[in-house]
């Protein structure tokens, strides 16, 4: 519950804080402003705009290594507000199966993507990653995630080097073996975006 709290103070301080308001002040001399005629058209949303400026893309990973099969599905869905920016949302899927055991995670992300240079870009991501803890056997976790990096890329590949600022305890980036600057793992991900 703390994590989907988390998750609504994030889209909350996203999309409300940058908004303005303002205040007209109405006097007893001016008209009152009549309702435009019935045959008028009203400032309707623009579907052609809004496909042009969506797109689609995510990770796909399947890797074999004895005795372990990997696979990551990671499907992501974006709108470009502005020529160099995207906004979106993705669900991640992760899992290692073998003759001995499995193992699945999955949870939601939202990026927003701001594209530096024609292939230069940095990116921002929340995930809130579901698995299964590794202490109690059975019992699955909620863990946040906020990823920053920066890759090179067009919209349609891309490879970025991430960090997780988060890092709690049962992060998926941190683990023996990993790379580190001072103390923040860093890893890769490639992506698709069509």
């Amino acid at each position: 519950m703390k994590g989907l709290r988390v998750i609504l103070l994030f889209a909350f301080i996203y999309f409300c804080l940058p908004s303005q308001s303002q205040v007209v002040d109405s006097s007893e001399d001016e008209p009152i402003a009549k309702a435009p005629p019935a045959d008028t058209a009203v400032h309707a949303l623009d579907w052609d705009k809004v496909k042009d400026n969506l797109v689609f893309g995510g990770s796909l990973g399947l890797q074999f290594y004895s005795p372990y099969t990997l696979f990551i599905i990671s499907p992501q869905v974006g709108y470009k507000v502005r020529e160099n920016t995207i906004v979106g949302a993705g669900l991640q899927m992760f899992g290692v199966t073998s003759k001995y055991n499995s193992y699945f995670q999955y949870g939601p992300d939202i990026f927003i993507r701001q594209h530096i240079a024609e292939t230069f870009f940095a990116q921002a991501q929340f995930e809130y990653i579901n698995f299964e803890n590794y202490i109690l056997p059975g019992k699955r976790i909620w863990n946040p995630g906020m990823l920053l990096g920066i890759g090179y890329g067009t919209y349609g590949y891309s490879l970025g080097l991430f960090t997780d600022l988060v890092q709690s305890k049962n992060s998926e980036y941190v683990y023996p073996g990993q790379i580190y600057i001072g103390r923040l793992p860093l890893f890769f991900r490639a992506q698709i975006f069509f």
